[in-house]
């Protein structure tokens, strides 16, 4: 008996030798899931979601399944780095995926986190110039910058024959990212920056800014803002009898600006978009998207911020998939530096760029009385 019980453990370990049990991928994500900025984060943890449990239905990366671990930062820089930290030593991410925010990734790159740590980041909510000119060898952008999208602003403006912007602005590296593009797209076409408001971060506090930039009415305004403290903004400003034409950059959702202030008080507004339109079905991204989403995020809203999470993680994914069947840290952000012309569907990215600028893509878009997108 005591000898076919050894036989007994001999075979069962030689059988976990021979087909070892593949642990999951850890992906990680810090985003701010409460707070003023909950909306556009949940929409891009959604998509972001989405896409790996349509991956994970198929068979995963090379057999291994992918675990999406969030955390909420409530887009506080502070709890931005807490998260990573617990994300790559505790959780032992492989990559990091759909930061969300100047500052909080910017605070992981002055205390050289990614680095450190030697961990990927694909994905960043931010246009900012500051995080691409550092040249971080970990951080991978796949939307267009600031500057790309007030230069299809500016041209349109040109051609209007406007010579004047004035700039709402946030009053943090945000906010400073996106006036520094507003002054450098203006000098480039010979235009000027008039009066310029600030407000305070996480705050909807734009009354005393309302008031001056409806008071000096410039023939147009970039509100350089989330969501909520546009919507805010656009409110008051109207109220206060501000006849300016209003532009914003693609951290503003349409959809939330429709449903908190009313089609008919945002129609006319421009919006500047880094990704295709939702509606454009013909292409295969959008048309992959719209299908997973409906089945595998059936209550989540469409939107430019889920999809997104969506582009950031199929990017990731090819990646990973390129890494190997043991992929590492350091391999993974090797193929994902090697990535060229990838075509996700008709929309490709490309990190040939030393800056890792993955895309350039900028359309502008204007909102109708129907509170739906026109180009």
């Amino acid at each position: 008996m005591l000898l076919l019980h050894l036989r007994h453990l001999l075979i069962v370990a030689w059988a976990g030798i021979a087909t070892p049990c593949l642990a999951d991928i850890v992906v990680g994500q810090s985003a701010p899931l409460t707070g003023l900025a909950a909306d556009a984060g949940n929409d891009l943890a959604q998509g972001t979601r989405a896409y790996f449990a349509f991956l994970n239905a198929n068979g995963g990366i090379n057999g291994q399944s992918v675990k999406h671990i969030v955390k909420d930062d409530q887009y506080q820089p502070g709890a931005t780095d807490i998260n990573t930290s617990i994300l790559v030593d505790q959780e032992n991410a492989l990559a990091l995926v759909s930061y969300f925010g100047t500052a909080n990734v910017a605070g992981l790159l002055q205390q050289n986190v990614l680095g450190k740590a030697g961990i990927p980041l694909v994905g960043v909510y931010s246009g900012a110039n500051s995080l691409r000119e550092t040249g971080s060898p970990q951080l991978f952008h796949t939307r267009a910058s600031y500057v790309e999208e007030v230069d299809k602003i500016v041209t349109v403006l040109k051609s209007l024959g406007a010579d004047e912007l004035g700039a709402l602005y946030q009053d943090d590296a945000f906010g400073s990212a996106g006036l520094d593009a507003a002054k450098k797209s203006l000098q480039k076409q010979g235009l000027k920056l008039g009066i310029t408001a600030s407000f305070e971060k996480n705050t909807e506090n734009v009354e005393q800014a309302a008031k001056a930039l409806a008071a000096a009415n410039p023939p147009a305004i970039l509100l350089i803002a989330l969501t909520r403290p546009a919507a805010t903004f656009i409110k008051q400003f109207r109220q206060m009898g501000g006849k300016s034409q209003l532009f914003c950059l693609s951290t503003v959702s349409h959809e939330e600006l429709v449903r908190l202030n009313g089609a008919a008080n945002v129609a006319g507004l421009g919006v500047s978009q880094v990704y295709p339109g939702l509606d454009a079905s013909h292409m295969k991204l959008i048309k992959e998207y719209r299908e997973v989403m409906k089945k595998y995020a059936p209550n989540a809203r469409l939107s430019y911020a889920s999809l997104e999470g969506f582009i950031n993680a199929k990017v990731l994914t090819e990646g990973i998939k390129r890494a190997g069947k043991n992929p590492t840290r350091e391999t993974v952000q090797k193929a994902l530096d090697g990535l060229r012309d990838f075509d996700l569907g008709n929309f490709k990215i490309d990190f040939a760029d030393r800056q890792h600028r993955g895309s350039r893509f900028v359309d502008l878009t204007m909102m109708n009385q129907q509170g739906a997108l026109s180009r």
